[in-house]
């Protein structure tokens, strides 16, 4: 099946860059640039706002005309550029405003691979493997350029070299674009935008009070994803080379998570997945908060799965569930504009200043987010619980998801 195996080449690569990148720039600015904890949540804001954009118009043209795996391509080639250019610079604006640039090209890139998957999926439903199945290729592939960086760092090399890996591995994806599948559409039968009949499945009121928990839990993301490389290395004293791997070994236990997916909906169900997945995340940043016990450490990191889980893995999977062929890549990028885009751009802001008064405080902050967005998804989902609602209507959502939880866990073969 090659066209399954350049798709699972597809997530590891796309997930690979942010491996590459990701662990390393906030020790990057903060140590080579010298730039505050206040100006790294800045940059990381309004890259973020790039979230709130581009989308949601990459992913209608994905849904309209264009296919998904050209889009792709451009991305990582006008990427590939970006890190190229990141490589060589050192001011202040520059730096920004061509981070700024990567993350407004890179944006949809998610939403349009996770559109591709499923409408490959929905085309071939006897062949196509459930989707953490496939996701589970983009936690491999970010943990990969760690372990490259841990033996260049070692080496000798300066800590910038994470740039041209990026780019490398941006320039690898632009090829395996030319292996991707083409999308089927369905024929049109309206002439309402996906972008609209996306909103409109958006307004449901089950979908919204999933939306506002997921919102939270995107603003303890922010603030975790861009100032634990600057706990491990100021607070535990890690240094540099070893942040990568200690970063990823949360990543490495991921797999394990990725892979229990569709074990655990099926005996958690969806609501109680997300809540357990909150609470585990409000006793994780606690340990962030608190202490800085290096066996402690280890520990909180395993806990990295459950927030992937909730914050990456369960979203395209609900959203898939209550779209439609002629718009599942546009709810994607709707969710990814919305509430993903804006979750990091007040997630980031907010993290900056409150690093910038101590980490103690910033993790304190997470955990009463993480409270909040397991309260919102308790109450909000009480009656959309995938083993509470037995007397569901054949056309209820909740027969979408237990549809979409089918998927998950058979086998082509089961099916």
């Amino acid at each position: 099946m090659p066209r399954i195996t350049n798709i699972r080449l597809l997530y590891f690569l796309t997930f690979a860059i942010f491996g590459a990148w990701l662990p390393f720039l906030p020790l990057y600015l903060t140590s080579e640039l010298q730039w505050s904890q206040q100006h790294v949540g800045w940059l990381l804001a309004l890259a973020s706002l790039s979230i709130m954009f581009t989308p949601a118009l990459m992913t209608l043209l994905a849904d309209m005309h264009f296919q998904p795996r050209r889009l792709i391509m451009v991305i990582n080639l006008l990427g590939c550029v970006s890190f190229l250019a990141l490589s060589q610079i050192e001011s202040f604006w520059p730096f920004m405003l061509v981070f700024v640039f990567y993350s407004l090209v890179s944006a949809p890139q998610v939403a349009l691979q996770d559109g591709l998957f499923f409408g490959y999926s929905k085309s071939h439903p006897d062949t196509a493997p459930p989707f953490h199945r496939i996701r589970v290729f983009g936690t491999v592939g970010f943990i990969f350029p760690s372990i490259i960086m841990f033996v260049l760092l070692k080496s000798g090399m300066h800590i910038s070299v994470m740039m041209k890996l990026a780019a490398v591995i941006c320039f690898l994806g632009a090829v395996n674009t030319l292996l991707l599948p083409n999308v089927q559409r369905e024929p049109k039968q309206s002439n309402r935008l996906p972008t609209r009949e996306a909103l409109t499945a958006m307004r449901q009121k089950h979908v919204l009070y999933f939306c506002a928990g997921l919102w939270l839990m995107h603003n303890v993301s922010a603030a975790f994803y861009a100032f634990h490389p600057v706990w491990l290395r100021d607070v535990v004293l890690l240094d540099d080379k070893w942040v990568g791997l200690m970063a990823n070994l949360g990543v490495t236990v991921e797999i394990f998570f990725m892979l229990a997916f569709g074990f655990l909906l099926h005996h958690l169900g969806l609501r109680k997945l997300l809540v357990f997945g909150m609470l585990l995340t409000a006793v994780r940043m606690s340990i962030l908060a608190f202490t800085s016990s290096l066996p402690l450490v280890i520990f909180s990191q395993f806990f990295h799965g459950m927030m992937v889980l909730i914050v990456h893995v369960a979203p395209p999977v609900f959203l898939n569930a209550n779209a439609r062929q002629s718009f599942r890549s546009s709810i994607q990028g709707l969710f990814a504009m919305g509430i993903a885009g804006t979750g990091r751009v007040v997630g980031n802001l907010v993290a900056g200043y409150l690093a910038q008064i101590n980490l103690t405080v910033l993790y304190s902050y997470c955990i009463v987010l993480c409270l909040l967005a397991a309260i919102v998804i308790f109450w909000g989902l009480r009656q959309w619980d995938m083993h509470a609602a037995t007397d569901a209507k054949a056309d209820d959502p909740v027969d979408d998801l237990k549809e979409s939880e089918s998927v998950l866990l058979e086998s082509p073969a089961e099916r």
